[in-house]
C-alpha cells in the first residue's frame, strides 16, 4: 500500500510542469550548497528557470546573473527593492573573480540595505548583513519580471 502511494506520487510529480516561480530540482544541482549562487536560486529560481528555459542560459556564475536578467528582459538598475538579487560584479567591493550574489530582505533609512547571503568571506552558512547607500550604489539589483 505503501510503495503503491509512493510510486504514485513520484509519477505526479514527474507529470507537473516546472513553474518558473519554484525551485526545478533538475537546475538545483547546477549551484552547490554553501555557494551565494545556491542561495540566490533558492530565493528567486525564476531568473534562472526563466533563462534557461527561453534563452539557453546554463552558466550562472554571480557576476553573470545581471547580463543574463537583463537579455531576460528583466529590470536591472542600481535601487534596491525588497526581494531583488543583488549582484556584485568581478572584483567588486571585495568580491572574488565570479562576482556575489545576495538576496535583499530589507530597506532601511538612510539608503541602506539589508542582505542575506552564503559563501562571503567564506561562510558556507546563511548570514545576514546591512550595506551602506554607498556601498549599495556599486551594486545591480534585479527586480522581479517576466518570468516572476
Amino acid at each position: 500500500m505503501i510503495r503503491r502511494a509512493l510510486v504514485a506520487l513520484v509519477l505526479a510529480a514527474l507529470l507537473v510542469p516546472s513553474s518558473a516561480g519554484a525551485v526545478d530540482r533538475s537546475r538545483q544541482h547546477w549551484f552547490d550548497y554553501g555557494q551565494c549562487t545556491w542561495l540566490a536560486y533558492n530565493k528567486r529560481p525564476d531568473i534562472v528557470n526563466y533563462g534557461a528555459e527561453n534563452n539557453g542560459f546554463y552558466h550562472w556564475d554571480g557576476w553573470e546573473w545581471s547580463g543574463h536578467a537583463r537579455a531576460e528582459g528583466y529590470p536591472v538598475n542600481h535601487k534596491p527593492r525588497k526581494g531583488d538579487i543583488a549582484v556584485w560584479g568581478k572584483k567588486v567591493g571585495g568580491a572574488g573573480s565570479k562576482g556575489h550574489l545576495a538576496y535583499v530582505r530589507a530597506l532601511y533609512s538612510q539608503g541602506r540595505v539589508g542582505i542575506v547571503e552564503m559563501n562571503w568571506n567564506g561562510h558556507k552558512d546563511a548570514r545576514r548583513r546591512t550595506l551602506t547607500a554607498a556601498y549599495a550604489k556599486k551594486l545591480d539589483f534585479i527586480h522581479h519580471g517576466p518570468g516572476g
